[in-house]
């Protein structure tokens, strides 16, 4: 049984990213194919990146501008309190229009799960449950793709 953080080492690996959110003071950033660059990752984003990327581990929702979309989407309907979620989460929710079926079911899913936003479980907790009891608790249900 895989636990959450061999799935998050496995999707970082995959997107080629350097390594976990919550740690790193920087991350790579690439928009449009452009050359990636180095952006800060100040400390109150880390958690909430690090979640974020949980999320996608879940939901299986890719990085590209349409897996964006769906996880905005998906944060949007499974609650967020923070200005910083919710924002990033609305600008995303733009790129909808490249696939709107896909980011409404993403929502209606978000809107019928539990977000890690609003859970106080320590991230090492996290990444040492199995990723199917992460998703059983956060009540996502398997993907219509």
């Amino acid at each position: 049984m895989e636990t959450v953080a061999e799935a998050l080492a496995r999707y970082h690996a995959a997107n080629g990213f350097r390594g976990d959110a919550m740690v790193m003071e920087t991350l790579q950033v690439s928009v449009f194919g452009l050359p990636s660059v180095d952006m800060p990752n100040p400390k109150f984003q880390r958690h909430l990146l690090a979640k974020h990327d949980l999320h996608h581990v879940v939901t299986g929702y890719g990085t590209d501008l349409r897996g964006e979309a769906e996880m905005g989407a998906f944060e949007l309907g499974a609650g967020s309190l923070h200005w910083f979620v919710w924002l990033n989460n609305v600008s995303a929710l733009f790129l909808g229009v490249l696939c709107p079926w896909r980011t409404l079911r993403a929502f209606v899913r978000g809107v019928k799960a539990r977000s890690l936003y609003l859970d106080d479980t320590p991230y090492e907790a996290l990444l040492a449950m199995p990723v199917d009891e992460l998703r059983a608790r956060l009540r996502v249900e398997a993907s219509d793709r």
